[in-house]
């Protein structure tokens, strides 16, 4: 009795392709009074950005540092001179990420952890 053999890799290949295609037409379940409502435009539906909005990162308010060990301490009084959420100490060579967050306050430091700048981002 012959049976016909469908190779692995084709039936999974398969499988993946139907569930990308499939439409369950759940917004209309989900949200009945948006039926037949087109969804606006990404730019209308995001808060607008106010122009002169103050930065809520100021590195060079705590200029006055540098020179001193980047100890917790000194770390936590840039960080609330500048008026930014978040602090991230960078040493030379140091592998980071490159996202921008304006509340961020970055203080560069050399070999030794002596503060050499602050940078916002």
């Amino acid at each position: 009795m012959d049976h016909p053999v469908f190779p692995a890799p084709l039936l999974a290949a398969a499988l993946v392709l139907t569930a990308c295609a499939a439409d369950t037409g759940s917004d209309t379940v989900r949200n009945p009074e948006a039926a037949g409502q087109a969804s606006p435009p990404a730019e209308e539906s995001a808060a607008p950005i106010a122009v002169g909005d103050p930065d809520p990162c100021n590195a060079q308010a705590p200029e006055s540092l540098i020179g001193e060990q980047a100890s917790e301490e000194m770390v936590e009084r840039a960080r609330t001179q500048a008026g930014a959420s978040i602090v991230r100490t960078l040493r030379p060579d140091q592998a980071v990420t490159m996202e921008y967050r304006a509340g961020r306050l970055n203080i560069d430091v050399d070999e030794n952890g002596v503060i050499t700048g602050f940078r916002c981002g």
